[in-house]
């Protein structure tokens, strides 16, 4: 497979926790991702079925992986499900609160991932969550 056409997924920003990341996924530990649904700029999450290469702090493919569901839901409705899904140490809907209110509101996401703008992360802040499965390890 051409995993130069595909579209990228790079998760967070460059360094050591995507790297963290991706050895998740290779591992089959993370099998999900989530971002804000109303960054500073429009975005609309890929239809099932769409792959994705999967990239490093280098933007060196490492993956191709698949969208197998997405859903779009309220902060506070964050299940386990999607705790477990977005990595082996987040083990509960709390773990997964705790942590991505903290990563959303850091500077360093502000500043790399939402173009400056700051978010208030509320329990109503809109989520959508990305379940995929890994097609290939390149």
């Amino acid at each position: 497979m051409d995993v130069s056409a595909l579209p990228r997924l790079a998760l967070v920003p460059a360094g050591s926790l995507r790297e963290r990341l991706i050895d998740a996924v290779l591992r089959g530990v993370k099998t999900a991702s989530s971002r804000p649904a109303d960054l500073h700029e429009p975005w609309e999450p890929e239809p099932v079925g769409t792959r994705l290469a999967l990239v490093d702090s280098h933007d060196r493919a490492r993956a191709v992986v698949e969208i197998a569901e997405v859903r779009r839901l309220a902060f506070r409705e964050a299940d386990d499900e999607i705790a477990r899904g977005e990595g082996d140490w987040l083990d509960n809907a709390a773990a997964w609160q705790t942590a991505h209110r903290a990563f959303w509101s850091s500077d360093r996401f502000i500043a790399e991932e939402n173009g400056g703008h700051r978010l208030e992360i509320t329990d109503d802040t809109q989520v959508v969550v990305r379940f995929f499965r890994v097609v290939e390890v390149v």
